[in-house]
Order: structure tokens, then C-alpha cells, then sequence
């Protein structure tokens, strides 16, 4: 019986363990009904908030003093100047907004975090972009691409000029230009106005060998270069061709998705999705894979994952697309759409038994 006992106090805790991750897990897949209860990702550590606030110990050491370390918090706060538009790419409205992070140390840093809507109506958390510390916010805006799925976000706000004391009033207006990654959830920066360059929005993307620079145009597509990496050295973000470089440039709509070792996913076309996918190999130069594709898209652990249109419009029903009529009513059409990942490496594609049904312009 004592053994029996035993047996039961070791795995309650293992079994109720396994029912709080299986939740957690459900929980960050499914989204949260408001992103003010959002989980986001601050310095790389997870942050969720209840109704736009959260609060945690400060590490030990953070203060510099052992006594105010543990009495210390770090507080994270909604704040708000939001601006909302399609921040994934995947055609429904998402959220960008401000937060700010105290305690733990004197300054109240602030950050740009985005709320990613799916088609149930919830919200996953972004990785936070660190704006900067005791600032003074203007305004964030949100701007379409032309000619492609998503946009970006500007923070516009007032910093103190160089040279003076964190005590001063910000006074000297600045504005940040930040793109969403939809496959890790990182904002990363657009570069912009350099000397002697196009005024278009310049973009980087960059793997453990290779810088890709990508730089708007006027027209549709972007002006795209490889750069290889020496000794480990990241090339500044510039679009500035020099030897060894691989210009793809063209006149072709082409964008760039991502990039994962020595592979770059590009996306081409005009229309809304489903668009056109390609994987080029760097190492061969040459272009070793082409789909049709539509969002979310996944890119990491050497594969990348989306959804494939297969059939015509002639297969939906109301079995496998109920909101089909509702489509056709309002003069669109539809599409079925199976969930497939490609490995990178061997270009084979599996399904991964997920069918969904899409609305086509």
C-alpha cells in the first residue's frame, strides 16, 4: 500500500504537468480573444499580459544591488499608439501598438510589439522591437507595400539630442521603419536614404553565411543581392554591388520570403494570393524548386511550410467550403488549399493532413 501511495504522489504532478503544458500549448496555437492578454516575446523572454499589464522579480544582479534585486519588479505595460493593417502578409488585419518595460534599473524602455490576428478572430504576440528608452512617442502609422501582401509600421517620436543627460526632455524628432518577419515573428528594421543610393525602402535578411539585401522599386518587385558573409562578418545593410556578389535583380514582381542556410524563398506576382513560391539554391545559383503558395508561410529547421491551392473551383461544396456562397455573393470566388512543408534539402513535399478553403479576388 505504501508503494502504492508512493507511485500516485510521483505521478499526480507528472500527469497535472502534462495537462498545464498541453494547455499552454493549445493556448499560444489557438490565440488569446484580446491582445491586451497576449503573450509577447521582450529580450527573449516570454511576457504575458492580463488586460495590458504584467509583472515579474527582477534577476538577480539587474539592479546592481542584491537588497533591490529582491524586492525589485520588472513591470510591463500597454501603452498604446496603435496602428492597425495586414502586418504578415496573410490578408487580415493585425495590430501594432506600443508597450514599455520598468523596473530592475532607472530607465522605462519602449517597444513595438504586433498582435497577428488569425481567421478565428484571436491574437498571437509578436517578438517586441526596442524603440528606445524614456522617449517621447508621436505617432506609429501603418503602410501597405504596393503590389504585395503586408506592410510595414513607422514609430515616429522625439529623442534628446547627442550628448545630453537622460534627464533632458526629448526634443530632436526621429522615426523608425519596421517590417514584420512572419516566420520567426521579429520585427526587423527598413534602411532607408542612403547617400548616393535609391530612396526606396531597403530591407536585410541574413543566415549564418549569407546577407540579402532587398530594395523596393518604384514599380512592382524589389531589386534583390546576395552577399557572402567573411570570417562571420555581417556586410553593412546597404544595396551596393561588389564582386562575388549574386545580383538577382529583374523586371519580374519578386520578393523576398526568407532565407534558411544557403536557401532563399522568393514570392512573385500582382494578385493577391495564392502567389507564386521559388527556392534558390546559393551554392548552385540556381533556382531548384517552384509552387503556387498562400500565408501563413513557416521557414526554419531546414523546411518551409504552406498552403498549396489544389482542384478547381468546380470541387467546393458545402461540405468542404461553407462560406463559399457567401463568397460568391459578394463577387469573389474560392479555391481548396491543403497544408504541405517542403524539405529544403531534398526538395520533397509532404502534406500534413490539413485542408482549408480560401477566398479568391
Amino acid at each position: 500500500m505504501n508503494k502504492l501511495i508512493l507511485i500516485l504522489l510521483v505521478l499526480f504532478p507528472l500527469i497535472g504537468g502534462f495537462f498545464v503544458l498541453n494547455n499552454y500549448i493549445y493556448q499560444q496555437k489557438q490565440g488569446v480573444a484580446d491582445y491586451r492578454d497576449a503573450t509577447y516575446v521582450i529580450a527573449g523572454v516570454p511576457v504575458t499580459l492580463k488586460d495590458g499589464y504584467a509583472e515579474r522579480a527582477a534577476a538577480a544582479g539587474s539592479t546592481g544591488s542584491p537588497q533591490a534585486d529582491s524586492a525589485s519588479k520588472i513591470i510591463t505595460r500597454y501603452f498604446g499608439n496603435e496602428a492597425k493593417g495586414d502586418l504578415d502578409g496573410d490578408m487580415i488585419p493585425d495590430i501594432a501598438f506600443l508597450i514599455t518595460q520598468e523596473g530592475g534599473g532607472s530607465g522605462t524602455f519602449f517597444y513595438l510589439v504586433g498582435a497577428i490576428q488569425t481567421p478565428a478572430g484571436t491574437y498571437n504576440g509578436t517578438h517586441a522591437a526596442i524603440i528606445g528608452d524614456r522617449i517621447a512617442p508621436q505617432t506609429t502609422e501603418y503602410r501597405g507595400f504596393s503590389g504585395l501582401p503586408g506592410g510595414y509600421v513607422i514609430v515616429n517620436y522625439a529623442e534628446r539630442a547627442a550628448g545630453e543627460p537622460m534627464t533632458a526632455q526629448p526634443s530632436v524628432g526621429k522615426s523608425i521603419w519596421l517590417k514584420l518577419d512572419s516566420a520567426t515573428m521579429q520585427f526587423g528594421e527598413i534602411v532607408q536614404n542612403f547617400e548616393g543610393e535609391s530612396a526606396y525602402e531597403t530591407t536585410c535578411k541574413e543566415s549564418e553565411e549569407y546577407l540579402v539585401i532587398e530594395r523596393g522599386r518604384a514599380s512592382v518587385g524589389s531589386d534583390i543581392m546576395i552577399k557572402h558573409k567573411v570570417d562571420g562578418e555581417t556586410p553593412p545593410c546597404r544595396f551596393a554591388v561588389s564582386a562575388g556578389d549574386i545580383d538577382l535583380s529583374s523586371e519580374s514582381p519578386t520578393y523576398v520570403l526568407g532565407i534558411e542556410g544557403h536557401y532563399l524563398l522568393l514570392d512573385s506576382g500582382t494578385a493577391p494570393p495564392p502567389r507564386g513560391l521559388a527556392v534558390y539554391d546559393i551554392e548552385q545559383k540556381k533556382e531548384i524548386y517552384s509552387d503556387m503558395y498562400n500565408r501563413p508561410i513557416e521557414i526554419g529547421r531546414g523546411e518551409v511550410t504552406y498552403w498549396q491551392p489544389f482542384g478547381t473551383e468546380k470541387d467546393l461544396n458545402e461540405q468542404n467550403c461553407p462560406e463559399y456562397a457567401s463568397w460568391k455573393a459578394e463577387g469573389l470566388g474560392g479555391g481548396l488549399e491543403r497544408h504541405v512543408s517542403l524539405d529544403l534539402a531534398t526538395q520533397t513535399l509532404t502534406q500534413l493532413n490539413e485542408i482549408r478553403c480560401s477566398a479568391r479576388q
